[in-house]
């Protein structure tokens, strides 16, 4: 009996277990004006590192009733992790980062918590490193 217990705790330690990684969802560009996705890029930790970054720099609400321009880029990243944003306007896991690109103005970043609500917010950093990254140049389309 106590070989059958012995056996019995033993085995499940030297089973080996299949640990299977999260596939991160691809990061899509999508063109405002023409209403599609132009662009897909293979999503990667250094990306979402970007993105994360520009999260961590907002400065300030955007009060516009339509925060959609009528011209422009949104590039989407989904976070299979959310991201705990705090800070004076926000406390709140957030699922999806889209950084907007205006034609005639700064950037700006959409953001949705689990849930679906929407948190729009200027941020103080420079994004031409991550365009680089993704290879798009929002000015040569």
């Amino acid at each position: 009996m106590i070989r059958v217990l012995t056996i019995l705790f033993l085995v499940p330690l030297f089973i080996q277990h299949v640990v299977y990684a999260e596939e991160l969802p691809d990061i899509e560009v999508f063109d405002i004006q023409n209403e599609e996705v132009v662009q897909t890029i293979p999503n990667s930790d250094e990306l979402q590192s970007y993105v994360a970054g520009y999260v961590e720099t907002i400065d300030g609400v955007c009060t516009m009733i339509n925060p959609i321009p009528r011209e422009g880029f949104m590039i989407k990243t989904l976070f299979p992790s959310p991201l705990h944003v705090t800070n004076q306007w926000i406390d709140d896991q957030i699922e999806t980062v889209i950084i907007i690109l205006p034609t005639s103005d700064e950037p700006y970043l959409l953001m949705l918590n689990g849930e679906g609500r929407p948190y729009v917010f200027s941020f103080n950093a420079d994004i031409q490193d991550f365009l680089d990254k993704i290879d798009f140049d929002p000015y040569n389309q």
